[in-house]
């Protein structure tokens, strides 16, 4: 019962994003509240269970498992993962309510939906830095946009891997994503904790 309403749920783009930003959320949620092991434990078991009732392979959850693990860093994973939450999000809903022109290289993806990928992620992650991190203004602005741009931009090549038939692009995305804000902190000297 608990499949039939995974494939349900993934056969329609508005439910699969709701779920995307709901399930995002609770993500972000558990990234604030958890220690980075109770985070994995629970990471891993919701992949476990994705796999098990949804018959697919949550390549998000491994991407922000990996983020944290190879970082070490849970404000570099929460960046991450409010990046992609929030831009992958806004660039399925808008894009294809709005997005009429796609890339000439990647038939699934519009220009304004990558648009509302960069401005959305963006505005989302300043707000963030701005209320919790305390940075100069020129630290917050690159944190809060270079991160963007690049994840951005790397959804809309045509790497992905292959999932039910369909293309999967969120760990590339958020692997890059988190290998721009190791960069970035390291040479900013960002020191942030959560």
């Amino acid at each position: 019962m608990l499949g039939s309403l995974v494939e349900r749920v993934f056969e329609s783009h508005f439910l699969r994003k709701l779920y995307h930003l709901l399930g995002g959320g609770l993500g972000i949620i558990a990234l604030l509240l958890l220690e980075p092991k109770w985070f994995l434990l629970a990471g891993a078991l919701y992949a476990l269970a994705f796999f098990i009732y949804g018959r697919r392979i949550s390549f998000a959850a491994i991407g922000v498992m990996l983020v944290l693990l190879l970082s070490g860093s849970k404000f570099i994973t929460l960046l991450t993962t409010v990046i992609w939450v929030v831009g992958d999000g806004l660039a399925g809903f808008l894009g294809a309510a709005y997005g009429k022109r796609k890339w000439p290289w990647h038939a699934h993806k519009t220009i304004v939906g990558s648009v509302s990928f960069f401005a959305g992620s963006s505005l989302a992650t300043l707000v963030l830095l701005f209320a919790s991190a305390g940075l100069p203004p020129l630290t917050l602005l690159l944190l809060s946009t270079l991160p963007c741009l690049v994840a951005s931009m790397v959804e809309i090549l045509p790497l992905y891997f292959i999932r039910d038939r369909k293309v999967d692009d969120n760990l590339i995305v958020i692997l890059a994503t988190g290998l721009v804000l190791r960069i970035l902190t390291a040479w900013l000297e960002v020191k942030a904790g959560l």
